[in-house]
C-alpha cells in the first residue's frame, strides 16, 4: 500500500501543486489549508505531513509542535516548506521544534519527492522497528499459556490465541492424537475466543520444513468447515509444520497474511519459526506428561478394588472419575472388605498432590491399612499406625482418610477420621454429615478416637474425596450443602441411585481433579444371619 501524504498549505494553488507532484509519484495525498484543518486530519495512519511555515491560523511550527507532543502521532515524519521563512535561523527553529525536514521555495519536484520517499521510507522503518517490539512482547507473553497448557485442546487454544495476538491476524492450529485423528483450533482475531472441533480427520502432513505459503484454493478439505464456522477466509496462509525427533509432522501453525501481502518479511518468517518451536517444545512436554498421566492412571485403577465385597446387610457402590485431560493423576483410593471378625470396612481417602508417586503412596497406604485392621486394631488405631507410616516413609507428604467399620449386625458403625471431608449418613427422613475428625496423616498427630454412630434402619453412609466438591470460591461448607441436596434430591436409598447423582453432581462442577464415590447401603441383620 502506498503511503499516506496530508498536505497543508494556505494557497490553493500552491496545495495542488504539491498533491499532484505527489500523486503522480503514487503517494495517497489528503489536504488541508489551515493549521486547525490540518490538526483534524492528522491520524496515526499518516505516513508524512508536508507542512507551509504560513498558515492562516497558526504557524505550521504549531501545527508541528502539536503532531509530535501526541504520542499516537508523534512518529509522522514532518517536511516544512516557506517562501518566506527560508532565512538559516528559521529553518534551524523549524527543526528544532520537531520537524524531519525543511525546504524553501521554490520548490523542485523532483527534490521534494525524493525527500518525501525518504521520510516515508524512514517512517515505515520505524513503524517495523516498533511492530518487532511489539512482536517479540507479546511472543514472550503468549509461550508461558503454551507451556502451562495441561491437555491438547488448552495448548492449542493457548497457540491460536497467542499467534492472533502476535501477528493481527486469523491463526488455526492443529494437532495430532494418539488415534491417527486430529484435533483443529481456530482463533478468528485478536482477542477472539478460540473456536475447537471434536478430533476429526487425520493431520495434513504434506509440508516442507520452514514456512509454506499456502492459497486460499489449496487449503486442505479438512478445515474447511472450521474456517466457515469461524467466517475466517484468508487469500494466503503462512504454514508451519510441527515435527517430533524422527521429522514426523505432528501438528502445525497456520497464519493468515493480510489481502495485500503475498509473501511474509524475514522478520515475520523468523517470528513464524521461533512460536513454532515454542509449540514444539510445549507439544512435547505436554505428550511426555500424558504418558505419565496414562501410566499413573492405570496404575491407580489397578490398585483399586477390582469388585466390592457382597456381605449381608450392606450393599456397596462405588465411582471412580479421573480428571478429564488434566496430565496428573490424584492418589484418590476408595476400599471395602469383610474382616475375619465379621465387621466389615468401608473407606475413602486421599494423598496429597497430583503425580504417579501420589499414586503409588496411595497404594501403600490402602494396603497398610488393610493389614492393620486385619489384625483388629481399632480404627482409630489403625490411622495411627498410618500416621507413624506417612511420617517414616514420606515425611513430605500428608493424606486424608475416613475409616467405617460396621459392626457384624449392621446396627451400629465406629468412625475414625483423619482429616478427611466427612461422611454423610442418608435416611429416609434427611441427611447427616458425620462431623468427628482428626488431623491429617503425615503430621505425627494422632487421630483423637473412634466415634460409635448407631445406625437406624435403613439408611445408606455416602463417602467421597475433594474432588467431587471442592471449587475455587466457593466455601467447603457451601460445597457440602450442595452435595447433600443432589443426595436428598434423589428421593432414594439406593446406592446405585445415589453414587451416579453425586458422579453427575460433581461433573456438572466442572470437577479439575479426580473424585472416588463410595455409597453404603444398610440394612440390619436379623436373628437368622439375613437382613431384618
Amino acid at each position: 500500500m502506498s503511503a499516506r501524504v496530508l498536505v497543508v498549505d494556505g494557497v490553493d494553488a500552491h496545495r495542488e501543486i504539491i498533491g499532484s507532484w505527489l500523486r503522480r509519484a503514487g503517494y495517497q495525498v489528503v489536504e488541508a489549508a489551515t493549521g486547525e484543518e490540518a490538526l483534524a486530519k492528522v491520524d496515526p495512519d499518516l505516513d508524512v505531513i508536508v507542512l507551509d511555515v504560513d498558515l492562516p491560523d497558526m504557524t505550521g511550527f504549531d501545527v508541528c509542535a502539536s503532531v509530535k507532543a501526541d504520542p499516537a502521532t508523534a512518529g509522522i515524519s514532518v517536511m516544512h516548506v516557506s517562501a518566506t521563512a527560508i532565512d538559516p535561523h528559521s529553518r534551524a527553529q523549524g527543526l528544532d521544534m520537531g520537524a524531519d525536514a525543511y525546504l524553501t521555495e521554490p520548490l523542485d519536484p523532483e527534490e521534494l519527492v525524493a525527500t518525501v520517499r525518504a521520510l516515508a521510507r524512514g517512517r515505515a522503518e520505524r513503524r517495523a522497528g516498533e511492530r518487532l517490539v511489539q512482536q517479540l512482547s507479546r511472543l514472550a507473553a503468549a509461550t508461558l499459556p503454551l507451556n502451562a497448557a495441561d491437555s491438547l485442546s488448552r495448548l492449542l487454544e493457548a497457540v491460536v490465541t497467542g499467534a492472533a495476538e502476535i501477528f493481527e491476524e486469523p491463526t488455526l492450529a492443529a494437532a495430532e492424537l494418539g488415534d491417527g485423528r486430529a484435533i483443529r483450533t481456530i482463533c478468528p482475531a485478536p482477542g477472539s475466543r478460540a473456536i475447537t472441533e471434536p478430533p476429526g480427520a487425520p493431520l495434513v502432513t504434506a509440508w516442507g520444513h520452514g514456512v509454506t505459503i499456502l492459497a486460499e484454493e489449496d487449503q486442505p478439505e479438512s478445515w474447511r468447515a472450521l474456517l466457515d464456522r469461524a467466517d475466517v477466509h484468508p487469500r494466503r496462509w503462512c504454514v508451519v509444520p510441527i515435527s517430533d525427533a524422527q521429522h514426523s509432522v505432528r501438528g502445525g501453525i497456520c497464519i493468515g497474511l493480510p489481502e495485500t501481502v503475498d509473501q511474509p518479511s524475514e522478520t515475520q518468517t523468523g517470528l513464524m519459526l521461533q512460536f513454532g518451536e515454542a509449540m514444539r517444545i510445549a507439544l512435547e512436554n505436554l505428550r511426555a506428561y500424558t504418558e505419565e498421566h496414562r501410566i499413573a492412571l492405570t496404575l491407580q485403577r489397578a490398585l483399586l478394588p477390582p469388585e466390592l465385597p457382597i456381605v449381608a446387610g450392606l450393599t456397596f457402590e462405588a465411582r471412580y472419575s479421573a480428571a478429564g485431560e488434566r496430565v496428573s493423576v490424584g492418589g484418590d483410593f476408595y476400599d471395602a472388605y469383610e474382616l475375619t471378625s465379621g465387621q466389615v470396612v468401608a473407606t475413602v481417602g486421599d494423598v496429597q498432590g497430583r503425580s504417579l508417586y501420589a499414586a503409588t503412596v496411595m497404594a501403600e497406604l490402602r494396603f497398610s491399612l488393610r493389614a492393620y485392621l486385619g489384625e483388629l486394631h481399632r480404627p482409630h488405631e489403625a490411622l495411627d499406625l498410618l500416621d507413624t507410616l506417612m511420617v517414616r516413609n514420606h515425611p513430605d507428604q500428608t493424606a486424608t482418610v475416613a475409616l467405617l467399620v460396621f459392626d457384624e449386625d449392621r446396627t451400629a458403625l465406629e468412625l475414625a477420621n483423619a482429616g478427611h471431608l466427612p461422611p454423610l449418613l442418608v435416611t429416609t427422613t434427611g441427611a447427616t454429615f458425620l462431623t468427628d475428625s482428626g488431623s491429617l496423616l503425615g503430621l505425627g498427630m494422632v487421630p483423637a478416637h473412634s466415634t460409635r454412630v448407631e445406625l437406624p434402619e435403613p439408611c445408606a453412609l455416602v463417602l467421597v474425596t475433594d474432588g467431587l466438591i471442592e471449587r475455587r470460591g466457593t466455601s467447603i461448607d457451601d460445597s457440602l450443602a450442595a452435595m447433600r441436596d443432589a443426595v436428598l434430591a434423589t428421593r432414594s436409598l439406593d446406592p446405585a441411585t445415589l453414587a451416579d447423582a453425586l458422579l453427575d453432581h460433581g461433573g456438572s462442577s466442572h470437577a479439575d481433579d479426580d473424585i472416588a464415590v463410595l455409597v453404603v447401603g444398610v440394612e440390619p441383620i436379623g436373628p437368622s444371619g439375613a437382613p431384618g
